[in-house]
């Protein structure tokens, strides 16, 4: 079974060489942002608290000083019970109903004046099996699939959200056999959200040669 990525179509061992790489390139991304510098388990919260703040920094979310309280002040507020702990996009039987509630508490941190990318990132902490990390990578490697997706829905914006879980959804089965192939390794912990975001980010700047190199010594 393969993984496809965007346009990219990846051997399970492949994918699982490339989020070995990441983590090897990247320790402190999963030690501080995944793990919160406590070894925990990605897990579901309903709070912010300043190391959250510092958890976003090490994965470059770029908060202003603004952000900080910004973002602590809203999550006092915000609806949390819309989207329940134990609820995962990729195994939703109403994905329309589950993406609907997620954008209210989305826009809830963006009414408060949040970016789109550290509220992405901040509620990948929160609701880490149902919250895909968009960034400036994603919307590089999904603009014209996330238009097209608009235009379905009527609108002139573009709709990443259907997108990525469509794609998710339909590799459900070889990011579950990824998880496998992972073993012991730290990666095999993360959600399939967080998989996706690291392969998809594989797939551009710098890294693309790494992670292809590391990709094709898995597949020989």
């Amino acid at each position: 079974m393969n993984l496809l990525i965007a346009t990219e179509e990846w051997s399970v061992a492949a994918a699982a060489a490339v989020c070995r790489w990441y983590v090897d390139e990247h320790p402190a991304t999963l030690t501080y942002y995944d793990f919160g510098g406590t070894n925990a388990d990605p897990h579901p919260h309903d709070e912010v608290a300043l190391i959250d703040a510092g958890r976003l920094v090490v994965i470059n979310a770029r908060l202003t000083a603004d952000d900080v309280p910004r973002m602590i002040e809203a999550a006092e507020s915000a609806p949390w019970e819309v989207v329940q702990h134990e609820e995962d996009i990729t195994v939703a039987t109403d994905v329309t109903d589950l993406l609907d509630r997620a954008e209210l508490l989305y826009r809830h941190f963006r009414d408060a004046g949040l970016g789109p990318t550290r509220t992405h990132k901040l509620l990948h902490l929160k609701r880490p099996t149902v919250f895909p990390v968009v960034d400036s990578v994603v919307r590089r490697t999904y603009a014209g699939a996330a238009r097209n997706a608009g235009r379905e829905l009527g609108s002139t914006q573009s709709y990443f959200w259907p997108v990525l879980v469509e794609e998710m959804r339909a590799n459900t089965g070889a990011y579950r056999e990824l998880i496998v192939e992972l073993g012991g390794h730290p990666a095999c912990r993360l959600t399939i959200p967080r998989l996706a975001d690291i392969l998809i980010w594989s797939l551009h700047g710098q890294q693309r040669s790494d992670a292809r190199a590391a990709a094709a010594a898995a597949s020989r």
